[in-house]
């Protein structure tokens, strides 16, 4: 079966179509929409309308926000997702029989790496997901079991939200260096270990595919520090997991 997966993102669309057989999963395509900075919510339903005409061949997929996601809402602090999904829902759900499952965009992240067949280690203990960007998401497993919707970019660090200090998105902003902005995650991965003593800690986000540059800078007390097996594609596989594992019966 092929269930196309979209991830939701400021200024693009990232989507691929997975074949999921039996306990296994193929990405047959991957790729970006762009949809510009200055995006609106026209913007978003065009794209997310072209994806879905253009690729979902079997009426089910899976779209992921940067929001809040509860009881099939988005709850949103910035754009209004909300409106986006009610006038896709309209379209595809009520109008052309499509299934399509919802969820975090983090969370859906952390699902494809936590629920890969070969990270067994992951299903044992806490795992935390953290997507590093624009933004920061993150994403709470214990034994395997997701907790939906954590918001870990808004701990306070040094009066501000973690968001807005440790954000790569402030490295340019900032000017700073590699070794100053790896301090930064430094203390912000030292927060995470107080409150929630991880057994592991997944890099995710863009800037996971640099991993190997500051890896070695990086320091625990006492959780495993790893990148994201899937990288920036994380996202739209685990929303397609999800719609996979929620319709496929």
């Amino acid at each position: 079966m092929n269930i196309l997966g979209l991830d939701i993102g400021g200024s693009s669309i990232k989507f691929g179509v997975i074949n999921f057989y039996r306990d296994s999963l193929t990405i047959k395509s991957f790729d970006k929409l762009d949809i510009g900075f200055a995006n609106s919510i026209e913007d978003y339903i065009d794209g997310i309308s072209f994806l879905i005409n253009s690729y979902c061949d079997e009426y089910i997929l899976g779209i992921c926000f940067p929001s809040i996601v509860k009881n099939g809402e988005i709850i949103t602090r910035k754009f209004d997702y909300q409106t986006v999904w009610d006038i896709i829902k309209k379209k595809f759900c009520h109008e052309n029989k499509f299934l399509i499952s919802i969820m975090n965009d983090a969370d859906a992240a952390g699902y494809a790496e936590v629920w890969r067949n070969d990270a067994s280690e992951l299903r044992q203990g806490t795992t935390v997901l953290i997507t590093l960007g624009t933004s920061i998401g993150s994403a709470l497993f214990y034994n395997g079991t997701l907790f939906p919707n954590t918001e870990f970019a808004f701990l306070r660090m040094h009066g501000n939200w973690a968001d807005e200090y440790v954000a790569p998105s402030i490295i340019s902003k900032e000017n700073l260096s590699t070794n100053e902005w790896v301090s930064r995650l430094n203390e912000y991965i030292a927060d995470l270990e107080k409150v929630l003593s991880p057994d592991n800690i997944i890099i995710g986000g863009g800037i996971s595919t640099d991993f190997s540059v500051y890896s070695g800078f990086i320091r625990t007390k006492r959780a495993i520090v790893k990148p994201a097996y899937y990288k920036n594609s994380a996202g739209v596989i685990g929303v397609a997991t999800n719609a996979y594992q929620k319709f496929s019966e």
